[in-house]
């Protein structure tokens, strides 16, 4: 589900609590999804913990990792994790 650019936002935070394992992915997950719905408290809280899974942590491995077909997409989730406090 792709929650950094479509309506409702609330449905992949529920989602992801029944995801064993993966936390690093469901921390970032949840840091874009908290940052687009405007709850910054908590979407720096799940980038925190990005950061303590994985210290080198850098939006520019976002765009390393992920590949994107869709350029607005890639501009609204960096944007998103930038919200949420994560480093370039």
């Amino acid at each position: 589900y792709n929650c950094a650019m479509s309506q409702p936002f609330l449905r992949p935070i529920i989602a992801v609590r029944f995801i064993n394992g993966l936390n690093f992915i469901k921390a970032e997950l949840l840091a874009t999804c908290h940052a687009r719905l405007g709850q910054t408290d908590l979407a720096k809280a799940k980038a925190a913990e990005v950061l303590r899974a994985y210290p080198a942590f850098r939006l520019a491995h976002v765009r390393l990792w992920k590949n994107f077909r869709n350029e607005a997409y890639r501009q609204n989730l960096l944007g998103a994790l930038r919200e949420a406090g994560l480093p370039e």
